[in-house]
């Protein structure tokens, strides 16, 4: 047998018992003892402290999430002015990254936003009549 298909073969049992339910109860209680745990966590926080993890992870994430390739990301920030898509503010918002908006249906980034259009985006559902039926409601409520 080839180590390929050694290969194979371990990877479909560890699949088979990942769907369990014993395997689900170790992976919740994997943890529940607060030594080991602790352990983790400090051991997490450590590999994240190293010089450049941050980026890598934020890389690794735009990829999986978005599709992004390296690079890709800053390109579209830079062509923003480094600033929100909608509101021009320059400052993400929160003390956490800038937000980056992708359509739900198609996931096809569309810009980077600050942290408070971004949820505002949420909060309406990304549909455009709810958005332009709230400003129609501001609008008519502003004081003269």
């Amino acid at each position: 047998m080839s180590l390929e298909e050694k290969k194979a073969r371990k990877n479909e049992r560890n699949r088979k018992w990942r769907a369990t339910p014993q395997a689900a109860e170790y992976y919740r209680n994997r943890y529940a003892i607060p030594e080991v745990r602790e352990r983790k966590l400090e051991s997490n926080r450590k590999y994240r402290a190293k010089p450049g993890i941050k980026e890598q992870m934020r890389e690794t994430n735009r990829k999986l999430n978005y599709n992004l390739e390296p690079g890709e990301w800053e390109e579209i920030f830079e062509s923003q002015g480094r600033r929100c898509a909608i509101c021009r503010n320059d400052s993400p918002g929160t003390k956490r990254a800038w937000h980056t908006d992708h359509c739900h249906s198609a996931g096809n980034v569309r810009s980077i936003l600050c942290h408070h259009c971004n949820t505002g985006l949420g909060a309406f559902k990304d549909n455009p009549a709810f958005m332009r039926a709230a400003a129609d409601y501001v609008e008519s409520h502003l004081e003269n």
